[in-house]
């Protein structure tokens, strides 16, 4: 899956990406998925240099709703995850006391769970694959919003 991702802060929006498992069925309308899904974002506001990323591994039930047609058939899911971000800074300053240009840099990192929403639609393109898009909300260290649009290809049943 690929996306247009808009994370919460100061963080301008970015790309995503991820892949996605259909892990089966637990009832005929309700399936087990997991993702991992992955963005990053660099920017400089001079003089500094910052960069975000957020890895998150989700485990979602999704409910697929009565189709629209033969093809297509919009769905909810929602479930929890874990989220794993890291921020570093780099930046760059003349020593007012010796005027030499010194270079200094800091990064943290940090895990959090995180529950996430989405709804979209499913859309049959062959007897093996599946596209989507969907729209998703993750809460967590780092919210984001998301619009992805995807593909799951099925190995057999």
């Amino acid at each position: 899956e690929i996306g247009y991702v808009d994370p919460e802060d100061d963080v301008e929006s970015t790309i995503g990406f991820g892949v996605t498992a259909d892990l089966g069925n637990i009832t005929p309308d309700i399936a087990l998925i997991a993702d991992i899904f992955y963005w990053s974002k660099s920017y400089g506001e001079s003089p500094y240099d910052i960069s975000v990323s957020s890895l998150n591994i989700n485990a979602l039930a999704k409910w697929s709703f009565s189709p629209l047609s033969d093809k297509m058939t919009p769905f909810a899911a929602g479930g929890l995850g874990f989220q794993r971000n890291a921020v570093s800074t780099d930046w760059e300053y003349t020593d007012p006391f010796t005027g030499q240009k010194v270079k200094s840099d800091d990064s943290s990192s940090e895990t959090a769970i995180v529950v996430v929403v989405e709804g979209g639609v499913d859309y049959v393109l062959s007897p093996t694959l599946t596209g989507f898009a969907k729209l998703r909300f993750c809460t967590g260290e780092f919210d984001y919003l998301g619009i992805l649009v995807g593909a799951v290809y099925s190995l057999g049943k």
